[in-house]
């Protein structure tokens, strides 16, 4: 008797490592899908698949041969364990087809019955106790190509009873890492460096960059605009305390983006 793909209150920091490896930690934007709720992460270096309009899931080239989990749960309604927590990749973003899921480590539910694996911490992790880990590194799978690939790698809740869903759940995600994949960049973004001070930010974001700028957008961690300006400094007064994301824009039409916190 188990479970549903629900909410996770996570973050998203993404960082390379000296070999092929993205590492991420921090708070990870979810869509709601299938009555639950999952979070795109990256996609194959040929997707094309938006967290929302304008905003590109991060593409990733290599081969994923890897995966490393350190959470904890926090949050637990209807029997939904710390070992729910799971990683999925889909060959591209209609969950609704069973033929599409390719791999799963982690969860209750079988997504992919033939390339499902566990964390490796159970029993332990099989509890709906709060404050339990969830931790592992799963690399018994085969390699999966995501250059000039559409697979989708996906966050969720690997626990599903019911549509709608009647469980959730809600983890802090210490670290997370994806190995043999390295991200890659835009050319726009490529082109321009900057940089945004005060961090963490209290009144006012300003842009630093060596091009002028034409434009700033803010942007929730759901990929909502929440602020703009015209200048190099953007008024963030009225924004809850958070991560938020930048997008500045010059008047070359080249495009930096980034991160901050707002106090």
């Amino acid at each position: 008797m188990k479970k549903t793909l629900l909410s996770l209150v996570v973050g998203v920091a993404m960082t390379m490592s000296a070999t092929a490896q993205i590492n991420v930690t921090g708070p990870i934007p979810f869509d709601n899908i299938m009555g639950g709720t999952v979070a795109p992460i990256f996609q194959g270096s040929a997707g094309t698949t938006e967290m929302s309009p304008g905003v590109q899931i991060p593409k990733i080239t290599g081969s994923l041969t890897g995966v490393t989990m350190d959470a904890i749960l926090t949050a637990s309604t209807n029997d939904t364990y710390a070992n729910d927590l799971t990683i999925l990749v889909t060959s591209g973003p209609d969950l609704s087809q069973a033929a599409n899921y390719l791999l799963q480590v982690g969860g209750f539910s079988n997504f992919v019955p033939a390339n499902k694996f566990a964390w490796g911490c159970e029993p332990a992790c099989d509890v709906a106790t709060l404050s339990t880990p969830v931790t592992g590194t799963v690399n018994s799978f085969a390699a999966m190509d995501f250059t000039g690939s559409t697979m989708i790698i996906w966050l969720a809740n690997g626990y599903v009873d019911a549509d709608p869903a009647t469980n959730s759940g809600s983890w802090t995600i210490n670290s997370m890492s994806f190995a043999g994949v390295t991200q890659v960049v835009g050319i726009n973004e490529a082109s321009i460096s900057s940089s945004v001070y005060p961090n963490p930010a209290n009144d006012v974001l300003n842009i630093k960059m060596d091009q002028e700028v034409a434009s700033v957008e803010v942007l929730s961690l759901d990929g909502k605009v929440v602020a703009t300006s015209t200048t190099a400094s953007v008024n963030v007064t009225d924004l809850n305390s958070g991560m938020y994301i930048y997008r500045v824009m010059t008047a070359s039409g080249a495009i930096a983006t980034g991160t901050f916190a707002k106090n």
